[in-house]
């Protein structure tokens, strides 16, 4: 699956400069439905997990950012899906 995240760009000092910049993280989701559970016939609880797969940008965004405005906005993005409930 993909998500796509709108990250607003910032300057060294955490300023917006006004400009959203599309960031796509590529994902899967890996169930488990016996998490916990045991041999003594304990039910386990259904878990669910998302691995990262890639985080990018698009060359017709990517071209007009420097590269630590690149570092900047991958890295929300990273932060911002580990945030986000399934």
């Amino acid at each position: 699956m993909t998500a796509t995240l709108m990250i607003d760009l910032v300057d060294a000092e955490g300023h917006e400069l006004g400009r959203t910049v599309p960031v796509f993280v590529d994902y899967i989701t890996i169930v488990d439905k016996a998490y916990g559970s045991d041999a003594d016939g304990r039910q386990g609880e259904t878990r669910y997990e998302r691995e990262v797969l890639d985080v990018y940008i698009e060359p017709e965004h990517l071209k007009a950012l420097n590269s630590e405005q690149v570092e900047q906005v991958i890295a929300e993005a990273k932060e911002q899906f580990a945030n986000q409930r399934r």
